[in-house]
């Protein structure tokens, strides 16, 4: 019975190494490796000539893209919904990003490629929810050990 107990114990000490050491430093590369296709798809189809790449809905997107691959270490589910927080507590004092989004996507009079950007779109935010979701998991689950 106490070879049990000192085996789990070991067995949970190295796990927790590894969730603490390894895998917290290859979340975000992973992240990475799955949003820079999406920005790069986004490229390629605004240099074919079907959106151009001064238009609001390819700069917004280019830029959210951006900003989440550069600050995906400190994407977490907390500061995610306070970053929503202040239009909802200050209405007047800055844009909502996902009503800059609508009016950015209200300019394009293509259908094919107001469906291509909103695929983009809806790729990266899976992505990113993703990535909150497993970082809010992993430290439910240390938290519980």
């Amino acid at each position: 019975m106490a070879v049990e107990i000192m085996k789990s114990s070991i067995a949970l000490f190295f796990s927790r190494a590894f969730v603490y050491s390894c895998y917290r430093d290859y979340r975000p590369d992973l992240f990475r490796v799955e949003v820079f296709p999406i920005s790069g798809e986004l490229f390629e189809y605004a240099a074919s000539g079907a959106l151009p790449f001064d238009s609001s809905a390819y700069r917004l997107l280019r830029k959210y893209m951006n900003d989440v691959i550069r600050y995906v270490h400190a994407l977490t589910f907390s500061r995610f919904i306070v970053s929503y927080s202040p239009s909802a507590v200050y209405p007047n004092s800055t844009k909502n990003a996902v009503e800059e989004w609508g009016e950015a996507l209200a300019e394009i009079e293509s259908s094919e490629v107001l469906n291509r950007l909103n695929a983009l779109h809806n790729r990266a935010a899976r992505v990113i929810a993703g990535q909150i979701f497993n970082r809010l998991m992993k430290n439910f689950h240390i938290s519980l050990i």
